[in-house]
């Protein structure tokens, strides 16, 4: 057996489709190697995402404790280590700089059955970040709590992590929602669509857009809940960017285009990455939300 193997980290990882799909290729890999030791080298290294921090830690930890797999960090530029703690000198931290929007694993908070948790993390962590009116924090807390509420009630799982990053230069704020449960595509495909399950065969990403679609559900009986396509509403109306990434499907929408993919790199769960513009969110006035919409 080999006992470690070295990675070159590629010059730059953003929370797009591509670099988190090279992500979970990367931990795959770890994993089917049978090593001890994995060295992630970042010579090249010149952007790391803190949006990713979570989900890149969950993966780190997982490998550590399911497969006996250490991961060491070299050759970390300070600069990015200085943002994202990758190197075993700050390896232990949670990056605390004034735009980071704190990591936080829920699994702990829903094992005793605190189902506010979330809310109380947008209160006290996350929007006093970006948002210090709160008639808008009210209004934005709707939608991304809805997120939660899906990754909980479909994902069928309390492995549920959250974080984000504010770019002021730009004037963004990109969220990652990640839960490691029941996929989207999996839920879809054993529901009946036309009258027939598997409806869509192995377009996991068409599955995805399914799911964004007004009135579509998975739900026997349709119920409350804002739904994904009142957020990619949402999103329209603010100029953002949705992506979800889930099982072997990915979809994105943006400029209220929307587009699927699919590949051979497969997600154990579904990632959610929202983008938000700061000026546009500054300019709501009041939340537009219709009953006639549904979750997955």
């Amino acid at each position: 057996m080999q006992f470690e193997k070295l990675y070159i980290m590629p010059f730059s990882i953003k929370s797009e489709r591509l670099d988190i799909l090279e992500l979970i290729k990367l931990f795959d890999d770890i994993k089917n190697s049978n090593v001890k030791k994995a060295i992630l080298d970042y010579q090249n290294t010149h952007f790391f995402a803190v949006e990713l921090f979570g989900f890149y830690r969950f993966q780190v930890k997982k490998l550590l404790d399911e497969y006996d797999v250490e991961i060491i960090a070299v050759n970390v530029r300070e600069d990015v280590d200085s943002v994202n703690h990758l190197s075993d000198t700050n390896h232990y931290d949670t990056p605390k700089h004034k735009t980071a929007i704190l990591f936080r694993n829920f699994e702990h908070d829903l094992s005793l059955n605190k189902y506010d948790c979330f809310d109380d993390y947008m209160q006290k962590e996350f929007l006093p970040k970006f948002i210090q009116n709160d008639d808008i924090r009210s209004i934005i807390m709707q939608y991304l709590s809805e997120l939660f509420v899906n990754s909980r009630t479909h994902g069928h799982t309390k492995n549920i992590i959250c974080g984000g990053q504010i770019y002021k230069k730009n004037n963004k704020i990109k969220i990652v929602f990640v839960d490691f449960g029941v996929t989207i595509p999996y839920n879809i495909e054993n529901y009946e669509i036309n009258g027939l399950k598997c409806y869509f065969k192995k377009n996991d990403g068409g599955s995805i857009r399914w799911s964004t679609l007004p009135g579509n559900s998975t739900k026997k009986v349709n119920a409350g809940g804002l739904g994904l396509n009142s957020i990619n509403e949402f999103i329209d109306t603010y100029d953002g960017r949705i992506l979800i990434i889930s099982r072997y499907g990915s979809y994105e929408r943006k400029n209220k285009i929307d587009k699927t993919f699919n590949c051979d790199i497969k997600l154990d769960g579904t990632l959610v990455v929202i983008e938000l513009d700061l000026i546009q969110l500054k300019k709501i006035n009041k939340p537009k939300i219709k009953n006639d919409v549904f979750s997955i």
